[in-house]
């Protein structure tokens, strides 16, 4: 965050799931209550810079297309990290449902329920 103020671009993969003593957002994905972490939105906020989706789907073996999703712009107001992480399950969730063999999900997502409390 040293070099807030030059150009760059943070990538984040967002795939895995918090832990228990992590601030989260709760979420219905997939059909299930589902964890997400919050730190986009945060870093969003802090830079006050915009958050893209990089979607990629499979053309064919060894081509893909990718394209890129504007989910949040500045300036951001109280509880946009909650709205990022949101808008990023719903289009993450989109992804899987129109190409679900172009996923691999290779740890466990749910790994805890929902506590009644959360």
């Amino acid at each position: 965050m040293k070099w807030s103020g030059e150009p760059r671009a943070y990538a984040l993969v967002a795939d895995q799931t918090p832990k228990h003593s992590e601030t989260k957002h709760w979420t219905r994905f997939l059909n299930q209550d589902t964890a997400f972490f919050l730190g986009a939105g945060k870093i969003a906020n802090f830079l006050q810079a915009p958050v893209l989706y990089v979607a990629m789907r499979r053309i064919r073996r060894g081509h893909y297309s990718v394209r890129l999703t504007v989910l949040a712009e500045p300036p951001y107001d109280v509880g946009s990290d909650v709205l990022i992480s949101e808008r990023y399950a719903r289009t993450l969730e989109q992804e899987i449902l129109a190409s679900p063999s172009d996923w691999l999900w290779l740890q466990k997502k749910w790994k805890y329920p929902k506590l009644p409390n959360e």
